[in-house]
């Protein structure tokens, strides 16, 4: 390589490692600023997300005391939920994931049944049903997010653990009890989808690509196959963090065109580094993991 060359790839790799940088403080600012803007009135707030992340608290709060749904202990539940990290960034990604699905539909991409989803309900009887059940899944997701509401079922265990701790605090043991006894993170949606993406078979090329296999299954694969929660998966898909989407992408093995063609189609004209396609799988693998350049 020339000095010229080389020149160039330092200059390239700067332009990256500054993008990188930028999208990175916006993240952590957000998850710093979060809490505090969600524990606001919301009548104050005109963020949609912060809005909607508040609405997804208060009823994952009004789900727990649902057999206790006293005004006062809802409220004093709601938070307490939002004063866990955890749980207040779960919730914030459920509304940035069901508010990209909901962007992308108006250009003609169903949010439940995608073209993956289709190729996997006419598959062999076990992948089908276990499509059939994650699409029923998805559907109240969407369903739901329309209405503002959500369901303490569909948490992760660790994340419905600390919900129930919350909850017992506030109301006593027995409530929580009876939720934990009750609780199968098996049936949630996350569980499902994510038993699908590793039953996609034929249709597993096609996982990486948002227009054929939805966001919501899309997402899912991506965090497998990038070694990531599938909260950072969807955190990608926010305005302004198309660098971590492409990086992603690459750190799963998709090619630079494949990569480039996913980000254009969720983050729309959004502009990425120049050269940031020359990083290897690895490069873009170790940047996300937080390696030094």
């Amino acid at each position: 390589m020339t000095i010229a060359e080389q020149t160039g790839q330092a200059a390239a790799n700067a332009a990256v490692l500054a993008e990188f940088a930028r999208e990175e403080r916006a993240r952590l600012a957000l998850a710093n600023v979060l809490p505090r803007l969600v524990d606001d009135d919301p009548a104050a707030i005109s963020e949609d997300l912060v809005i909607r992340t508040r609405a997804m608290i208060a009823a994952l709060a009004a789900d727990l005391l649902r057999d206790d749904p006293e005004t006062v202990r809802v409220v004093a539940l709601e938070r307490s939920l939002i004063r866990r990290p955890g749980l207040l960034a779960h919730c914030h990604c459920l509304v940035l994931e069901a508010g990209s699905a909901e962007r992308l539909s108006a250009s003609g991409f169903d949010p439940v049944l995608s073209p993956v989803f289709e190729a996997l309900l006419a598959a062999d009887a076990e992948t089908a049903h276990l499509a059939m059940s994650a699409l029923a899944a998805q559907s109240r997701f969407v369903t739901r997010h329309r209405r503002l509401e959500t369901t303490a079922a569909e948490l992760p265990a660790e994340l419905m653990h600390e919900a129930l701790v919350a909850l017992a605090d506030l109301a006593g043991d027995d409530l929580a009890v009876r939720w934990r006894t009750g609780f199968d993170e098996g049936r949630s949606r996350l569980s499902l989808l994510a038993r699908l993406a590793l039953a996609a078979g034929e249709q597993e090329q096609r996982l990486l690509d948002p227009a054929a296999a939805g966001l919501a299954l899309f997402a899912t694969a991506l965090a497998q196959r990038a070694g990531v929660a599938r909260d950072e998966a969807i955190l990608a898909v926010a305005p302004g963090q198309q660098l971590r989407l492409a990086l992603l992408l690459r750190a799963a093995g998709v090619a630079p065109d494949a990569a480039r063609a996913a980000v254009g189609l969720i983050h729309g004209d959004a502009r990425l580094p120049d050269n940031w396609d020359e990083l290897t799988g690895a490069r873009a693998a170790a940047l996300l993991a937080g390696a030094d350049a």
